[in-house]
């Protein structure tokens, strides 16, 4: 699992300019649905990467070491990205329009979001289709 701090460049590489589908998944270490999604995930991870899928998740945490600590509990493999201004103050969250965590989105290869909230019947659908 890489851990990055964000940034508009590596935000863009790796949402914004994906050449592959992209789950991204802003969350906090304080949120427990977010937490259950992260384990859930985790559990499908290995099939949908193999489909093709780039999971990018956006810590909105302000304690690095509490997301940090959350990030070990959960066993998250896939690409971590943290913006350490919380989340009230994260210009991400604010540009994606944010309003509580957990908040996922499915985007196409043009950058274009299919679904919000996705379930991952609906993933593994747009996956396939």
């Amino acid at each position: 699992m890489a851990e990055i701090t964000i940034t508009k460049e590596n935000f863009e590489k790796e949402v914004l300019n994906s050449k592959t589908p992209v789950l991204i998944d802003f969350w906090a270490s304080w949120c427990a649905p977010c937490r259950a999604k992260n384990k859930e995930l985790n559990k499908h991870y290995r099939e949908l990467k193999d489909m093709g899928l780039n999971v990018v998740s956006v810590s909105l945490d302000n304690d690095r070491e509490k997301w940090l600590k959350a990030l070990n509990e959960d066993q998250v493999s896939w690409l971590q990205l943290v913006d350490l201004e919380g989340f009230k103050k994260s210009k991400v969250r604010a540009d994606y329009k944010v309003e509580r965590v957990p908040a996922v989105y499915l985007i196409d290869p043009q950058g274009k979001v299919l679904i919000t909230g996705p379930t991952l019947e609906e993933i593994y659908f747009h996956l396939q289709t």
